[in-house]
């Protein structure tokens, strides 16, 4: 996260890696935002940009669990 010009506010930066190519969900495999997340990032408020970034994580995670094969979390369980 990079502060705006006043200094006072955390902006998120985007997570463009530029590898712009998208999977058949239309997911970047570069980013892993979806087509549409990626075309609202220029005008989404701080709040959008973080909800996005953390839309990001929860396909990483999700990726990465499937791709070592691993149970996915469920929040059902204790």
């Amino acid at each position: 996260m990079i502060r705006n010009t006043t200094g006072s506010q955390l902006v998120p930066r985007s997570p463009c890696t530029g590898v712009c190519q998208t999977d058949q969900l239309d997911i970047c495999i570069g980013c892993l935002r979806s087509v549409s997340e990626i075309g609202r990032w220029s005008i989404a408020s701080n709040d959008e940009k973080r909800a996005i970034l953390a839309q990001i994580h929860q396909r990483r995670f999700a990726a990465l669990t499937k791709q070592a094969n691993l149970p996915a979390l469920d929040s059902q369980s204790t």
